[in-house]
């Protein structure tokens, strides 16, 4: 069987779409262990990606399109589109086309059985413009467009904001053999804007996020920036999780707290009414861009060096996702910002807050019996979203006990879809 990977990969800065990438590829080799797994993604070249699973190490292909304003590159998505969309005007099989044979991109695509697409878990929505939609979107249309099978995987459904998003999204919906959404509550509104009628709704169903199965892998020799060596061993040890994404840009997602200075409050607090060592661990490493973990993570650590020495520390930049998940794993207590690095840290019994900039945080919290950890940034002053994240430090016992219940029936959900 030849499937095929949409919206994925494991060789990215960003650690939650790694987990994904990990995830999906695990979920196919179990059900298809002898499946030849691509994927097909934005690249300027073709190469070999290797992906770390749980007993072997395995090879994939990387088929690249480009997205760019080159149109006439032979594996250009926006000329690949236009010629399919122009071939079902005429024919009912266009992969079976002379110029659909002689593309590299589209004979591939033919020759597939199936496509999955995950989006990078929570970019099939407009909620970061149109054109994140488009570079998403535009390959599961030409998935469509050749008529073959897709199946979106667990990630989060929407919000489709303007007529344009709301139009793409229900060509791909309408037209997608299997959708799952890891948010339960949103199943009948996802329904309603693709217009689905009797059994057609049925192929709209919940799935649990594919990040909850990646299993962590622990670094013996893992150096942290200011931290005594031991501290990094200490059942007290809290995790906080920066993004860059929030540090710089906090103004595009309409938060009603100030997020440097709620960060800032946080970790005083951690380090006034405890003795724990603060971990600061980034989940987003993109140098030089507004969205780097890194580079905010390093201006908290110069905020404190004076006043807390050795108290605030920092992995050193270079851990891959499971690396990362097995260093958010040691933590007695974790907050993030970032939503894969909290489920990361659930996925371990570690209990932790959720601090939310978008709608997709809370029905994945939901999923797994963590309704109160999330805190909603987007609807909470400063001192009220301090009060939140203090209490369930103080109910982070009950919390863990009640996760190291739930955890293993959500990791054997994961391994069913």
């Amino acid at each position: 069987m030849k499937i095929g990977l949409l919206g994925a990969s494991v060789d990215t800065g960003n650690m939650g779409v790694s987990v994904l990438a990990a995830g999906s590829v695990q979920n196919l080799l179990r059900q298809y262990p002898n499946a030849d797994v691509y994927f097909l993604n934005y690249a300027r070249q073709a190469e070999e990606l290797e992906f770390r699973g749980v007993d072997r190490k395995s090879q994939h292909r990387l088929v690249p399109i480009r997205f760019s304003k080159y149109l006439f590159q032979d594996n250009n998505v926006f000329l690949l589109t236009a010629f399919l969309a122009v071939m079902r005007l005429f024919s009912r099989q266009p992969a079976r086309s002379g110029f659909a044979r002689r593309n590299a991109v589209l004979s591939e695509m033919a020759d597939t059985d199936l496509f999955v697409a995950i989006s990078g878990g929570d970019s099939f929505s407009d909620i970061y413009g149109l054109v994140r939609l488009l570079y998403v979107g535009l390959p599961q249309v030409l998935v469509l467009l050749l008529g073959k099978r897709l199946v979106l995987l667990p990630q989060t459904v929407g919000p489709f904001e303007t007529p344009a998003a709301r139009f793409l999204a229900r060509y791909i919906l309408r037209g997608a053999e299997t959708v799952y959404s890891r948010d339960a509550e949103r199943l009948d509104a996802i329904r309603q804007m693709a217009e689905l009628r009797g059994e057609q709704r049925k192929k709209i169903s919940f799935g649990y996020d594919l990040g909850f199965q990646v299993p962590p892998a622990r670094r013996l020799d893992l150096e942290i920036w200011e931290l005594p060596p031991g501290d990094v061993s200490d059942s007290s040890l809290i995790g906080i999780n920066i993004s860059g994404l929030l540090w710089n840009e906090g103004r595009k997602f309409s938060l009603s707290v100030d997020y440097r200075q709620f960060t800032i409050r946080c970790i005083e607090y951690f380090l006034k009414t405890t003795p724990s060592p603060i971990l600061l661990v980034p989940h987003v490493v993109s140098p030089g861009n507004a969205d780097d973990d890194v580079g905010a993570i390093q201006e908290v650590m110069a905020h404190f060096a004076k006043t807390h020495p050795q108290r605030v520390g920092a992995a050193k930049v270079g851990l891959l996702y499971d690396e990362t998940k097995g260093l958010i794993g040691r933590c007695d207590y974790f907050m993030g910002a970032r939503m894969h690095a909290c489920i990361a840290a659930l996925s371990q019994a570690v209990p932790c807050s959720a601090l939310a900039y978008s709608g997709k945080f809370e029905g994945v919290m939901a999923s797994v019996g963590a309704n109160t950890i999330t805190i909603d940034l987007r609807s909470t002053d400063i001192e009220s979203a301090l009060k939140a994240v203090i209490t369930n430090y103080q109910n982070r016992h009950k919390l863990r006990e009640t996760l190291r219940r739930t955890m293993p029936e959500v990791v054997k959900a994961v391994a069913r879809v």
